[in-house]
């Protein structure tokens, strides 16, 4: 999901291989995903990046982002992540 306003951008992603049902009834833990690279522009952020982070909200933790120019590598993560673009 992408939602864009005047001083911020908002990305979240997700694994759509874990899900409550996944976890809860057929007993899979969800698995680490790694070495995740977003192309900003590509992800429909129009226009220069200023600040990057990004907040995984099941570790309750800002992590650290890697960035090369619009491309962005993400930190190791298991169901989700938001990234937060300021402007």
């Amino acid at each position: 999901m992408n939602k864009q306003g005047r001083a911020n951008a908002f990305l979240w992603i997700r694994d759509k291989n874990n899900y409550w049902e996944s976890e809860l009834k057929n007993r899979q833990l969800p698995m680490e995903l790694k070495d995740i690279q977003i192309d900003l522009k590509l992800a429909g952020i129009e226009g220069p990046a200023g600040k990057i982070t990004v907040y995984d909200p099941w570790e309750d933790e800002w992590k650290k982002v890697k960035r090369t120019g619009q491309k962005i590598l993400l930190p190791d993560f298991k169901h989700s992540l938001v990234i937060r673009i300021s402007r």
